[in-house]
C-alpha cells in the first residue's frame, strides 16, 4: 500500500496475471462439457475466489479478462483447460486455491488438479503455448465434438 506525502492513500493501479491449468484426469470427450461449464462458472464468480490482502476488497477490482483453451493431453488424453487470467487492480490480491478446488470438485463430483503460476512481463509469451497444436487438436477431435454436440442437440 502506498500513501501520498500528504497523507492520503495513493490507489496505484497494478496488473496480476496467472497460467492455471485446470486437469479433470479424465479422458473421454464426455468430460469436455462439464469441465467448460465448471470453468465459466469460476471465471465469472472470479472475485469470490480471491484473498484481497491490505484491507481491499473487490471494489479494488478494475478489470478481468480471460484467454482460456480447452484440450485433451496427447500422452494420457486427459482434458484439461489452460488459461491466462489477467486481473488489474488497486490492491494485493492473490488467488485461493483451497476455495478453487473446493468448488471444481464440488460441481464437477471429483477431483482436479488446479495449478496456477503467476506470470511476470518478462515471462509473456504463453499464448503460443496455449494455441500449440491448437490446429491438431481441432482436427483430430472435431468429429467427436460434433458428433456430441449432434446428439444433445436431439
Amino acid at each position: 500500500m502506498y500513501f501520498s506525502l500528504r497523507g492520503k492513500k495513493k490507489n496505484i493501479e497494478h496488473v496480476s496475471r496467472w497460467f492455471i491449468t485446470i486437469n479433470s484426469n479424465r479422458v473421454g470427450i464426455e468430460n469436455i462439457k462439464p469441465l467448460k461449464q465448471a470453468y465459466e462458472g469460476f471465471y465469472k464468480n472470479i472475485k469470490k475466489f480471491l484473498l484481497f490482502m491490505d484491507e481491499g476488497n473487490e471494489n479494488n477490482i478494475i478489470e478481468i479478462s480471460d484467454d482460456p483453451v480447452i484440450g485433451i493431453g496427447k500422452i494420457y488424453s486427459r482434458v484439461h483447460i489452460h488459461s491466462l487470467i489477467t486481473i488489474k487492480h488497486t490492491t494485493k490480491i492473490h488467488l485461493n486455491f483451497d476455495k478453487i478446488r473446493l468448488f471444481f470438485s464440488k460441481l464437477l463430483g471429483y477431483n482436479v488438479h488446479f495449478d496456477a503460476r503467476v506470470i511476470k512481463d518478462f515471462e509473456i509469451n504463453i499464448r503460443n503455448y496455449l494455441m500449440k497444436n491448437y490446429e491438431e487438436a481441432v482436427n483430430q477431435n472435431i468429429k467427436n465434438l460434433n458428433e456430441l454436440l449432434k446428439e444433445e442437440n436431439e
